[in-house]
């Protein structure tokens, strides 16, 4: 519950439409899988953690059996998709985890068709009140966290470019293929 919001903001910031077939990267216990299913086609989730999938299957198995949603494990590294599987993509809070960034957004962007769309959100950044103590807590706890610069940089290195003009808010960015 304490992610809703953010949820709420990715999903909204993505524009989802009926006809999109959309990718959760981490979907954790699917409750951003169960709202993005109120506006796509189809939400295929994808968690690394088994616990987590069968939570995710659980709460949303009533979407499952009406094939309007599937979640398998796996990891941001390989993804058990075809080459553009989906119209968007998005990942919540899972970023500071992925293994290799780079390599990983290949990935993401290699299931993108043309002109998809890939929405990252994070709580944590280095902008935050107090960036050195938020890189330490980082480090000591095993993940990274990014400058909103550095997530643009990454996220143009490997061919997402930026929102259409006045199409962004202030509050984040958006890649499309």
């Amino acid at each position: 519950f304490e992610h809703r919001p953010l949820a709420r903001w990715t999903l909204d910031f993505l524009a989802i439409d009926p006809n999109d077939s959309v990718v959760d990267i981490g979907c954790g216990g699917g409750m951003a899988i169960r709202m993005a299913a109120d506006d796509a086609a189809l939400v295929c989730g994808i968690d690394y953690s088994p616990r987590m999938v069968k939570q995710s299957r659980v709460r949303n198995r009533t979407l499952i059996m009406q094939e309007r949603v599937a979640i398998v494990r796996g990891e941001v590294s390989a993804l058990p998709f075809r080459g553009g599987s989906f119209d968007k993509a998005y990942g919540i809070e899972t970023l500071y985890f992925w293994p290799d960034p780079v390599a990983d957004l290949h990935e993401v962007r290699r299931v993108l068709r043309p002109g998809g769309a890939v929405a990252l959100s994070m709580d944590i950044s280095k902008e935050g009140r107090d960036p050195a103590a938020i890189e330490d807590n980082a480090t000591r706890l095993g993940f990274r966290i990014y400058s909103r610069a550095e997530l643009e940089g990454l996220l143009r290195s490997v061919g997402f470019v930026g929102c259409p003009p006045g199409s962004c808010p202030s509050r984040g960015r958006a890649g499309s293929v």
